[in-house]
C-alpha cells in the first residue's frame, strides 16, 4: 500500500496557493498489516489520524472537526468520525474492512476538515493485490493395489497464493468420477496457503482400474500431480506363491516369449513361462489368464527376466518394453528400477531389476515384445510387497 497527498480535491483548498496559508489540519494514515500488498480474503484495517498543525493548536476552532472516508469509488465508506463533548487535539478515525475482496481493491481516501469551510486535507492510500505465487503439490497420490468391495483413499495436498482448489481426475477425464456415485471428496483448508484433499472411493469394482491424478489451480495458473495407478485385484482368480531367497533377500523369476520366424509367411509368437528351468508351457489363448503371484518382503532386490527367442540370425531384434498394470505406463529406468538387455545367439536376455523394493512396487508386471512376426506379451506377474 502507498500513499499520497492531495489538498484540492471534493472542495477542499490547496493551502500551497494562498498566502498566508490556509487553516487545514495534517492528516497521516496507518494501516494494519502494514504490508504494501494484501492477498484478497485478508482483515484490513485503516486508521485516520488527523491534527491541527502546531502553531494553530492553541486555537480550538482549528481543531479537526470530522474525519471521514472514501472507497476507491468516491463515496463515503464507514462512520463519519467527529470531535464530541470532550475535544481531543489527536483525532482518529478506523476503516475495517473485515475480508478484502477484489471489487474491494484500489485508493482509499481520507478527509479531514476543521470548523473552516472548505478548510480540508485529503491522503489516500493504495491497497494492491498480493501476488499470486506457483502451486506445489507437496503431497501426490499414491499408486495402490486393493480387493474386490473394498474402500481407497487417494491423498493431494497443494499449497500457493492465494489458497489453491483440488479437483480430481481418472485417465485423464475430468467427469469420469462426477458421475461415479461411489466416489466422495474431503477437502480441509491446513492454513491460508495450503489445502488438503482425499479421494474415497467404496465398495471398489474392476471397472475401477485406472489412473489417477488431482489437479490444483490458483489465480496463478494450475498443476497437475504425479499419477497414481489403482489395480483392483480378484482373489478367486489368485493363487499365491511365495518366492524368497533368505541368503540375500532378493527373489528371481523368469518367463519366456518364444518368436518364431518363418520365410514364406509370418507367425504369432508362442508364449511359455519359466521357473527354476522347468518349462510349463501355455498356449497362446488370448482369453486364458495366466499369472503369477509373488510375496517379497519390503526392501529385498528383485530381477524379471523377460526372454525372446527364435529370430533368425540377420533380422532386427526384437523391441521390447515393461508394462505395469495391464499397459496403464511403461516402466522406466530409475534411480532403482534398472532395465537391461543381454543378447546371447539367437535369444535376447531382457532384464528388469528393482532394488531395495518399496510398498508402492508392488503390483501386475509384463514384458511385451514385437518384431516383424508380430508381437507377445508374457504372463502376468502380480508382485506383493510385505513386510516381515
Amino acid at each position: 500500500m502507498t500513499a499520497d497527498n492531495s489538498s484540492h480535491a471534493m472542495g477542499c483548498l490547496n493551502d500551497f496557493i494562498f498566502f498566508p496559508p490556509l487553516v487545514i489540519p495534517d492528516v497521516e494514515i496507518s494501516t494494519s498489516p502494514p504490508t504494501k500488498k494484501l492477498a484478497i480474503g485478508t482483515a484490513v484495517n485503516l486508521t485516520c489520524l488527523a491534527q491541527p498543525r502546531r502553531i494553530d493548536a492553541g486555537y480550538y476552532d482549528r481543531w479537526t472537526e470530522y474525519i471521514q472516508w472514501y472507497d476507491p469509488k468516491g463515496k463515503p465508506v464507514g462512520h463519519r468520525c467527529v470531535q464530541g463533548r470532550r475535544m481531543v487535539l489527536k483525532r482518529r478515525c478506523l476503516l475495517m474492512l473485515k475480508k478484502l475482496t477484489a471489487e474491494q481493491l484500489g485508493s482509499y481516501t481520507c478527509e479531514a476538515g476543521n470548523g473552516y469551510r472548505a478548510h480540508c486535507r485529503r491522503k489516500s492510500v493504495q491497497i494492491r493485490p498480493q501476488e499470486a505465487q506457483t502451486i506445489q503439490i507437496v503431497e501426490d497420490p499414491k499408486n495402490q493395489s486393493a480387493v474386490i468391495d473394498s474402500s481407497i483413499t487417494l491423498n493431494c495436498t497443494a499449497t500457493g497464493h492465494p489458497r489453491p482448489t483440488i479437483s480430481w481426475m481418472k485417465n485423464d477425464d475430468p467427469y469420469a468420477l462426477q458421475i461415479n456415485k461411489k466416489v466422495e471428496e474431503k477437502v480441509i483448508a491446513l492454513d491460508n496457503k495450503t489445502v488438503f484433499s482425499q479421494l474415497l472411493l467404496t465398495r471398489s469394482k474392476m471397472e475401477d482400474n485406472g489412473k489417477y491424478h488431482c489437479v490444483a489451480n490458483n489465480s496463478a495458473g494450475k498443476r497437475r500431480s504425479q499419477v497414481a495407478f489403482l489395480y483392483i485385484k480378484d482373489l478367486d482368480a489368485q493363487t499365491v506363491q511365495s518366492v524368497e531367497d533368505s541368503k540375500n533377500q532378493s527373489t528371481f523369476i523368469d518367463f519366456t516369449v518364444n518368436f518364431t520366424y518363418a520365410a514364406r509367411g509370418r507367425s504369432k509368437p508362442n508364449i511359455s513361462r519359466v521357473k527354476d528351468n522347468d518349462p510349463y508351457p501355455t498356449q497362446s489363448n488370448p482369453n486364458a489368464k495366466h499369472r503369477w503371484n509373488i510375496i517379497i518382503v519390503i526392501g529385498s532386490d528383485l530381477t524379471l527376466s523377460c526372454i525372446t527367442t527364435g529370430l533368425p540370425t540377420g533380422h532386427p531384434q526384437s523391441a521390447m518394453r515393461w508394462i505395469k498394470y495391464n499397459d496403464l505406463y511403461d516402466v522406466q529406468s530409475s534411480s532403482r528400477a534398472k532395465i537391461s538387455q543381454v543378447r546371447r545367439d539367437q535369444t535376447t536376455h531382457h532384464q528388469l531389476f528393482l532394488e531395495k523394493v518399496k510398498k508402492e512396487d508392488g503390483g501386475i508386471y509384463q514384458c511385451v515384445a514385437n518384431n516383424i512376426a508380430g508381437g507377445g506379451t508374457s504372463i502376468e506377474v502380480n508382485l506383493h510387497v510385505v513386510v516381515h
